[in-house]
């Protein structure tokens, strides 16, 4: 059974007791109403500390919270030039909780310069011992909204995808599978597919959509066909389940590419696709 202990209620109850934490805020999905929540959804939490120093020190601090079975990074260390400490952990009996513990100079700051505390993305104030927070600035969640792309951005990633699909066809043809694989799977997937999709459901809706990180929420926010049409562009460990998924793939980002180009009045390369897929289909061919 997945554990779905409330550690907000326990970061809490920790941190009112602990003199050197000030401030403890949680942010992200669990303190977005429009993100979607589970058992497995992390605990994204801030402190704001007058000391990094005991966290630097080791983690025994973590077994209040419970057995920790991972943790991120290994050893804790001092990140963005002194100023915080992150400390991801997993526990046995209860929900991730990713700590991102700064100085509260930090948040000081951040009054200073843009009048109270500000996250975008979302956030519930845990705990405030000192008032900081008290001219913090409501969140329009829009922070991970997918933005237009200028003309340049997207010819630049239109023409180098025709480029970079060029190299599947080579390793899978010289049976160099596994840098075949990483150009499939990784490269083209995760930067080009993932980038036009990202503009693709932006454009439907006004530039208002957020697909998640790695594309987590593409499944929901584009329509079904289109969301078949991609899971055409995966395969497994068979070479020609990989020919067929990297066609997959250019024909999806050339519907998709040429569409999108044509709504955005920008120019979509469809001789060089043309070109290119000739080329693709030649040499596996050979």
């Amino acid at each position: 059974m997945i554990p779905n202990r409330d550690m907000a209620q326990a970061v809490t109850n920790w941190a009112g007791y602990q003199e050197n934490v000030r401030v403890a805020i949680l942010t992200s999905t669990r303190a977005n109403p429009h993100a979607p929540v589970d058992a497995l959804s992390d605990y994204d939490i801030e402190l704001y500390v007058r000391d990094l120093e005991p966290f630097l020190q080791g983690d025994d601090w973590l077994g209040a919270f419970g057995k920790v079975i991972a943790r991120d990074p290994y050893r804790p260390k001092l990140f963005d030039d002194g100023i915080r400490v992150w400390r991801l952990a997993m526990f046995e009996d209860a929900p991730r909780v990713d700590f991102n513990i700064q100085l509260l100079s930090v948040i000081e700051e951040d009054i200073t310069q843009y009048g109270g505390y500000s996250c975008d993305m979302g956030y519930r104030i845990l705990l405030d011992k000192d008032g900081l927070t008290r001219g913090a600035r409501e969140p329009t969640y829009c922070e991970y909204d997918t933005p237009k792309p200028s003309r340049e951005q997207f010819e630049d990633l239109t023409n180098e995808f025709w480029w970079d699909i060029t190299y599947v066809t080579k390793y899978l043809r010289r049976d160099e599978f596994y840098f075949a694989k990483w150009m499939l799977d990784a490269h083209l997937h995760h930067h080009f597919l993932f980038t036009l999709l990202s503009w693709y459901a932006g454009a439907a809706c006004d530039w208002s959509s957020n697909p998640g990180a790695r594309g987590r929420w593409l499944s929901k926010i584009l329509e079904r066909e289109t969301w078949e049409d991609v899971l055409e562009t995966f395969a497994g460990p068979d070479p020609e389940d990989n020919w067929q998924a990297m066609h997959a793939m250019a024909e999806t980002f050339g519907r998709i590419g040429a569409e999108l180009g044509e709504k955005l009045g920008y120019d979509y390369p469809a001789q060089v696709e043309r070109d290119v897929t000739s080329w693709l289909r030649t040499v596996q061919a050979s």
